[in-house]
């Protein structure tokens, strides 16, 4: 009897032995991968704006802004500053004590877009909507539901998920002349773990969670996934994120229909010269005369007119200008394409570009994204047109 306990106590101790000398090993590992720090594409668990945002249920948004994140870093265009993003409880880019129910006697904002809106590299009493917010008085609320990479498809979802529920007074859509197409980082990062989490076959999508949170486990099923050339496995995230947006927007154009009073835009004109009709900025005209990366915009325009109907409340499309300095400004045909079309499905149009003086590279620090100043010049323009939407 003594013997068969004798063995029992000694394979527990081996047992334990093992696992420790797994752990052990394993912290070594996460340690030295750590110090070594080997690039892995789309890991991001250590960029600012991408270790704010959760994976989402939801096919058409694919991630949101997880309450309670918080990071900063230094600023692109000044490493001596630093850029702090903060989400609040409410899942927003906005200020803390933030109430989910509207004050009284407060009028609400509510703002959607992608980078730009949420403040890519600026702090967030620099962004356009708090920049607003000051100019509209204490009694306006504007709140920033601006997220890094969305497309109006989804800012649309966002809006009917979340949004309305803030009792808007007013809602400002920025668009951004990239909306057309894909240029989204954060997409990619959870495409990433998604991949990953198949790979492994266990937990499902909360694997790529703990992939995130660990530097070895990222870079080894990111190697042994090169190895092993899992091409469909890497795509199966974008099949399904895909297969899902295309089915919203048939859906919104198929209620449409043919006879519902909305018409199509003549569509911008071909550049054949200037910064337009470059390699560089050729995409931007190309996007918006492509027909299908054009459904999604104009089925979300069409969803937006449709909730400013039912619920009404006016909705202010904001187009926002790429920052060069080519004279003439040679999107201008762009932005007439996406004011009619926005008309046409029952928004109100704002048009930033015209309002803004001086060298428009000055008030960006990429071309796409305004800086400090940029933001300010932007609000600027854009504060009346939201003050007399509110006095409607």
């Amino acid at each position: 009897m003594t013997s068969k306990a004798s063995r029992t106590s000694m394979a527990a101790r081996n047992l334990l032995l093992t696992l420790a000398s797994l752990l052990f090993l394993f912290l070594a590992a996460e340690l030295l991968t750590r110090l070594l720090d080997p690039r892995i594409p789309f890991q991001g668990d250590d960029d600012a704006v991408w270790s704010i945002h959760r994976r989402s249920p939801d096919p058409v948004l694919v991630y949101q802004p997880k309450p309670g994140a918080r990071s900063s870093r230094p600023r692109v265009w000044d490493a001596g500053q630093t850029v702090t993003y903060t989400i609040n409880e409410l899942g927003l880019r906005d200020r803390e004590d933030m109430a989910a129910e509207k004050p009284a006697g407060t009028r609400r904002v509510v703002f959607l877009g992608d980078s730009v809106t949420l403040g890519l590299e600026v702090d967030l009493e620099e962004t356009l909507v708090k920049q607003v917010e000051q100019r509209l008085g204490p009694d306006v609320e504007c709140l920033n539901l601006g997220v890094s990479g969305y497309s109006p498809l989804q800012e649309v979802a966002l809006l009917e998920t979340k949004g309305l529920r803030f009792a808007p007074d007013l809602v400002v859509v920025c668009y951004n002349l990239n909306d057309p197409v894909d240029f989204s980082g954060e997409l990619g990062y959870f495409f990433r773990q998604e991949a990953q989490g198949r790979l492994l076959r266990f937990g499902g999508y909360r694997t790529g969670y703990w992939l995130g949170c660990s530097k070895f486990l990222g870079w080894l099923s990111y190697r042994v996934e090169k190895l092993l050339a899992l091409k469909e496995t890497r795509n199966h995230l974008a099949e399904v994120v895909e297969g899902a947006r295309r089915e919203r927007v048939e859906e919104v154009l198929g209620q449409a229909g043919t006879g519902s009073g909305l018409r199509n835009a003549p569509p911008p004109a071909e550049p054949t010269a200037g910064l337009a009709a470059g390699t560089t900025w050729g995409w931007v005209t190309a996007a918006h005369r492509n027909r299908e990366s054009w459904a999604g915009v104009r089925a979300a325009f069409i969803r937006l007119g449709a909730i400013s109907q039912a619920e009404d409340i006016p909705v202010l499309l904001a187009i926002l200008p790429v920052f060069v300095d080519e004279q003439p400004y040679p999107f201008a045909d762009v932005h007439r394409f996406v004011a009619a079309e926005a008309r046409n499905s029952g928004l109100t149009v704002i048009d930033l570009q015209p309002g803004l003086d001086g060298p428009l590279s000055e008030l960006s620090f990429d071309s796409l994204h305004p800086n400090t100043e940029g933001h300010r010049a932007l609000a600027a323009i854009l504060a009346p047109e939201a003050a007399r939407r509110l006095r409607r």
